[in-house]
């Protein structure tokens, strides 16, 4: 239950229409990466890989 949550969440703030809420939700998914299991990891990588393609230079080099 908690997985479809902070997915839900996640999801939410990384469509977000402001630069700086992304670059946070990036932030945290990164801190996230470092916490959970391996399986769940390439989900992450998934995701940052999907905001090298943002329209704001400064969402793009944060997701790296």
């Amino acid at each position: 239950m908690y997985d479809n949550l902070m997915v839900g969440c996640i999801h939410h703030v990384l469509e977000d229409e402001s630069p700086e809420i992304r670059m946070a939700a990036i932030k945290a998914l990164k801190a996230f990466g470092k916490i959970l299991p391996a399986a769940k990891v390439q989900f992450i990588k998934e995701l940052l890989l999907y905001f090298l393609n943002d329209d704001f230079d400064k969402v793009r080099i944060c997701s790296l």
